[in-house]
């Protein structure tokens, strides 16, 4: 009688793509590329590999849940559970690069004018230069050899998220209810941004300079067209991992992962006299090694080193409360006052409700412009403390911009963390107002006014300051969240 239990089992089951004539690639780190001899080749699903399906099937998601509520007392509940989710991989193919097509579509760069005067394309001959046919299947294991592409690795697991929680209800008085509960999450084998493998190793970086000096190329005549057919080619192109290739772009990296830890607390009045409330208070922390939606810096700065991209997470925001309400004021029909006449007619019928926010924001994320052969997002040096007192901070200088240095030479990394946790972009309140009054016209007919406010006090609420060392706005503040809406609506109902 004082005990409910809820279990369940879910099964998910993700088939990888199949395309219709197996245009899709993978890629091997270890063939040996037919054209070079050397380790790494594309290779076409259904023809190189051992199955049509783009990559393997993850069959092993089987996601257990359990629920339970445990009544203490008749107004003090424990309520927990906890639950293994899956969610669909990342990159389904919204576009070609995503689908790993690179052989099977090609493009070709047009100027329109040889001079200021003088265009060189027509109407009637729009690429004088030709066109670049698709290649194919054709070259087999030696395709886009000093050339580019992506691929999807046959490793595509299914992301899945760890969910828990614990909470405990009481009921304050009639109507009145009080819960606090701990919520929490782990995500592994996240979705994240494409990577390049084909970047230099750190070590290789300290040649500096001398990477860019010219050196006789091994693959003279076995390579026939773009930058590696030459007979003399940038060092730094024969450094690489793959050094036939100038670009090798792995899609949907499945290797991410979350944590997210919380306090919550819940306040809900439910109608009395007119009057109802729910709100609802969140402190927590999210770390993760990668960029959420919306984050800048998108790419880990050193491929190599993943484990330096764990940090408190770029969406993290540690304080946060939210609070609808609802007031029906005691006249008119049913009501307390002025329940007849004309008094009641228009004094009755109204209802103001609303939702406010109260939020505390996502902590900056920092980039430094320039940087050669770099492998992804590149970030300044930290030389002091970026946190600025709050009587010292302004829209012109929202952080201490004096902290952050361009790292030494155009081949180092920069020290600062993927995001500053103590850093943040500023906090905003945001109340959303809504006023409505239903006028009984006669019996089933109703018109109902309603007018809405968006920002209703017209608080300013700035964005986030710019935050690439190097440009004009770094560290300041341009630009605010919508000011106020008003929308007024008539409804007819019947």
């Amino acid at each position: 009688q004082k005990l409910t239990l809820n279990l369940g089992l879910r099964y998910d089951l993700h088939v990888s793509r199949i395309e219709r004539f197996d245009r899709l690639l993978n890629f091997s780190r270890t063939t040996i590329n037919p054209v070079t001899g050397t380790a790494g080749a594309f290779l076409f699903v259904g023809r190189n590999t051992g199955s049509r399906h783009q990559s393997d099937d993850d069959r092993n998601n089987f996601g257990p849940r359990l629920g339970f509520a445990y009544r203490i007392s008749d107004k003090t509940v424990v309520r927990g559970g906890g639950a293994i989710n899956f969610i669909s991989p990342f990159n389904e193919g919204d576009t070609n690069a995503g689908l790993g097509l690179s052989p099977t579509f090609s493009t070709r760069g047009v100027n329109n004018q040889a001079s200021s005067t003088t265009p060189t394309i027509s109407i009637s001959n729009p690429f004088p230069a030709g066109l670049v046919p698709p290649a194919g299947d054709t070259p087999g294991l030696a395709a886009l050899v000093g050339d580019s592409g992506s691929f999807v690795d046959r490793r595509y697991p299914t992301p899945e998220f760890f969910a828990w929680n614990l909470g405990i209800q009481r009921e304050l008085r009639s109507n009145l209810l009080v819960e606090i509960a701990y919520a929490g999450s782990k995500g592994n084998k996240l979705a994240g941004p494409a990577i390049e493998l084909n970047h230099l190793r750190p070590e290789h970086l300290a040649l500096g300079d001398s990477l860019r000096a010219m050196v006789p190329n091994p693959f003279l005549g076995k390579i026939t067209s773009g930058p590696l057919s030459t007979a003399q080619v940038e060092r730094q192109l024969l450094l690489r991992p793959f050094p036939q290739f100038i670009s090798v772009v792995q899609q949907g990296v499945h290797d991410y992962f979350s944590n997210y830890h919380s306090l919550q607390v819940r306040v809900e009045q439910r109608v009395t006299a007119g009057f109802s409330i729910l709100g609802a208070y969140t402190f927590s922390k999210l770390i993760d090694n990668g960029p959420g939606f919306g984050e800048a810096g998108g790419s880990p700065q050193n491929v190599y080193d993943r484990a330096s991209e764990k940090v408190v997470s770029g969406e993290d925001i540690p304080h946060r409360l939210v609070a609808s309400y609802l007031y029906e004021l005691p006249f008119g029909r049913g009501k307390r006052y002025l329940s007849t006449g004309l008094a009641g007619a228009l004094l009755g019928g109204w209802q103001i409700s609303g939702i406010s926010t109260f939020s505390q924001e996502r902590p900056l994320v920092v980039t430094a412009t320039g940087g050669a052969f770099l492998p992804g997002t590149r970030r300044p040096d930290l030389k002091g403390d970026p946190a600025l007192p709050g009587d010292q901070r302004s829209f012109l200088r929202w952080f201490n911009t004096d902290a952050f240095a361009s790292p030494p030479t155009a081949f180092s990394f920069g020290s600062v963390p993927r995001t500053l946790a103590r850093t943040r972009r500023p906090g905003f309140q945001i109340w959303d107002l809504s006023i409505q009054k239903d006028t009984i016209v006669k019996e089933n007919y109703t018109i109902q006014f309603r007018c809405e406010l968006f920002n209703a006090f017209n608080k300013t609420n700035f964005l986030g300051p710019g935050t690439a060392l190097g440009l004009g706005n770094f560290g300041q503040i341009s630009a605010a969240r919508p000011a106020r809406q008003i929308q007024f609506a008539l409804k007819f109902i019947f």
